[in-house]
């Protein structure tokens, strides 16, 4: 949040979104990274689920999870990258990505927020979670998703981390960012994010 606030207060010029963007997808790699990553005491069931490494189960795919950034892919392509750090940097969040896309198959991609992009299918990772630490899943398993049911997301913080990471990545990726302001002053707090699960989707 602090950085779109930063971008959008100082003008969303080419040079700015290619920084924004890049940083963004920097910050994003990372979140991806850690919520997969397995701890050597208590692993968190997100993270085996996540990285298909939870334990066997004919409830359980064995199969990761994953985002999609063909939005990155597509946009990049036409930032201005003022230097070797930042081509260096778009280069290795393209890498990281594609090959983590690789692994997850279609059904297996989260936060899409976009119809263009597929369905969402954090429904389904919620369900597996439920299963496995004894929530009730059901129709609104989604709101597991937007914290409108907070036991999943108190369990498991980083859950919102992730989305939230996400989400304003796509946001600032998007051929929709045109409707935002070019310059506006704000501040993070300005950014908070409310969710609601309605229908199939956030």
């Amino acid at each position: 949040r602090h950085l779109c606030a930063v971008g959008l207060t100082i003008g969303l010029s080419r040079g700015v979104r290619g920084r924004l963007l890049v940083a963004k997808g920097a910050l994003c790699a990372m979140v991806d990274t850690l919520v997969r990553a397995r701890a050597s005491d208590f692993p968190s069931m997100l993270s085996l689920h996540i990285d298909g490494t939870a334990p066997p189960s004919p409830h359980v795919s064995s199969q990761p999870w994953g985002i999609d950034v063909g939005v990155f892919l597509d946009v990049s392509e036409e930032l201005l990258l003022s230097s070797p750090e930042l081509c260096t940097c778009r280069s290795a969040l393209l890498d990281y990505f594609t090959c983590l896309r690789d692994r997850v198959p279609d059904e297996h991609v989260l936060f899409s927020f976009s119809p263009a992009q597929g369905p969402d299918n954090v429904p389904l990772l919620l369900a597996q979670i439920c299963w496995e630490v004894g929530f009730p899943a059901g129709d609104e398993v989604g709101k597991y998703a937007s914290g409108e049911r907070g036991e999943v997301i108190d369990m498991y913080p980083e859950l919102a981390t992730y989305r939230d990471t996400v989400f304003l990545w796509k946001l600032f990726c998007s051929p929709q960012s045109g409707c935002l302001p070019p310059k506006l002053s704000c501040y993070h707090r300005d950014l908070g994010l409310s969710w609601r699960w309605v229908g199939t989707s956030l």
